[in-house]
């Protein structure tokens, strides 16, 4: 790239803008897939849960870098829905799990991005796609060795 001030503006308006419009969208397919039920926000609390827990209201607050009070609220949302519980109590704690619904709906979530993840890189060929992905790694892996993630 050239002057920082000239291709990496565009960059950063172009990705601003492709992060703006594709959350539009999975919001709006989101709602017509599984209603209007649950926001955005909620899934990757659900992913957490359907992946790596049972979990504390505490751990899910520093996992996804949220308030407890806020994760609270989604807890408490997704308990309404069925696809979430809460287990527990003494030393250690409220648990929260994710249930047999909570992991469907994330499973039928991941599908519905997927699909328009397939739509949105369909005009690119395959070695497109594969450069793509390799490009976005690899901007992950620096992202994260600089923050010390994994």
């Amino acid at each position: 790239m050239r002057e920082p001030g000239g291709d990496l503006a565009e960059l950063d308006r172009t990705f601003e803008e492709l992060r703006r419009r594709w959350r539009v969208r999975l919001r709006r397919a989101t709602r017509e897939a599984l209603g209007d039920a649950v926001g955005l926000r909620a899934f990757p609390l659900l992913e957490e849960l359907v992946e790596r827990g049972p979990l504390s209201p505490t751990e899910l607050a520093q996992r996804l870098e949220l308030r407890t009070s806020t994760i609270a609220a989604h807890i408490d949302r997704l308990e309404e829905l069925g696809w979430a519980e809460r287990a527990g109590q003494g030393r250690k704690g409220v648990q929260v799990s994710a249930t047999a619904q909570g992991a469907a709906a994330h499973g039928r979530y991941l599908e519905l991005r997927r699909r328009m993840l397939t739509q949105l890189v369909a005009p690119m060929g395959g070695d497109d796609v594969r450069e793509l992905g390799r490009l976005l790694q690899e901007l992950l892996q620096g992202l994260l060795s600089e923050t010390g993630e994994r």
